[in-house]
């Protein structure tokens, strides 16, 4: 005999657990900490999470992807082409001019990004 399994809807199985809403969305993403997240929805839930992906979007930025030969260029990522630092460097030099805690590679915190952008992203290298 087959069997069928339905998805039940995540945010009605956290807030009700008698609930059993099918969940006919799927949407995976990553999050700032590198995490790979899922949510089953819905369509009540999923327009809900429409609605607020979409807001987010409309005040973000596109980020250009690192070319796949990136990896020749390790160790030298203080600059971008054309000798022009990379956004991260900015974001570092400029937390470490206000005293904001920023680690000397890797990530930057979405948190110290953040507060760059609301700064005006101002340039301390250039003076």
């Amino acid at each position: 005999m087959a069997t069928k399994v339905i998805t039940i809807c995540d945010h009605h199985r956290d807030r009700d657990e008698d609930s059993h809403v099918e969940a006919t969305h799927h949407n995976t993403w990553t999050n700032l900490r590198g995490e790979r997240r899922r949510v089953d929805l819905c369509d009540e839930h999923q327009k809900l999470f429409t609605e607020a992906w979409e807001a987010i979007e409309e005040c973000s930025v596109v980020v250009p992807k690192e070319p796949a030969d990136s990896k020749a260029g390790r160790g030298r990522r203080s600059r971008a082409k054309g000798g022009q630092p990379t956004e991260a460097a900015l974001v570092r030099a400029w937390a470490k001019s206000v005293g904001e805690p920023v680690s000397e590679q890797g990530r930057v915190s979405f948190t110290v990004e953040r507060k760059w952008h609301l700064a005006g992203r101002p340039n301390v290298l250039t003076g």
